[in-house]
C-alpha cells in the first residue's frame, strides 16, 4: 500500500514494510526519526547528491553544551548512523565512514519539515 501524500510504502501483507526480501520494523524508523541529530543527518544529507564523509557530518553538526568533535564522531559511529542505517533512512558504510542518502531520505525529510510547520 502507498501513501498518496508522499508515495513511501507503508505496509505489507503482514502490516510490516517490505524492503528487497526484509521486513524494516516500524519502531525503529521512529526511533531514529525521534532523535535531533539523526534529523540532522538526514536534513543535510537531502541536501547533497553525493557520498559524504563522517568527518563532513560531524564538522557541520550542531555542538549543544561543548560538545567536543570526538564525541559527536562517537556518537555517530556507534548510534545515529547504524539506527539509521538500520531503519534504510541511509546507506552507511563504516569501514570506509562515508554516509549516502536513499530514496527515502528526501521523503522522510519532507515529512519531518511538514510535521515540523504544524502548529499546536
Amino acid at each position: 500500500m502507498q501513501s498518496a501524500e508522499c508515495g513511501l510504502e507503508i505496509m505489507s501483507t503482514n502490516n510490516q514494510p517490505q524492503r528487497e526480501g526484509r521486513t524494516v520494523q516500524p519502531l525503529s524508523s521512529f526511533q531514529a526519526l525521534a532523535d535531533s541529530r539523526c534529523q540532522f543527518v538526514l536534513s543535510y544529507l537531502s541536501q547533497r547528491s553525493n557520498t559524504v564523509s563522517v568527518d563532513e557530518l560531524v564538522e557541520r553538526i550542531p555542538r549543544p553544551n561543548e560538545e567536543t568533535p570526538a564525541t559527536i564522531r562517537l556518537s555517530l559511529y556507534h548510534a545515529q548512523l547504524p539506527k539509521l542505517a538500520d531503519a534504510e533512512l541511509i546507506q552507511y558504510d563504516a569501514k570506509q565512514e562515508t554516509v549516502e542518502r536513499t530514496a527515502m531520505t528526501g521523503q522522510v525529510v519532507a515529512i519531518l519539515d511538514r510535521a515540523r510547520s504544524i502548529k499546536p
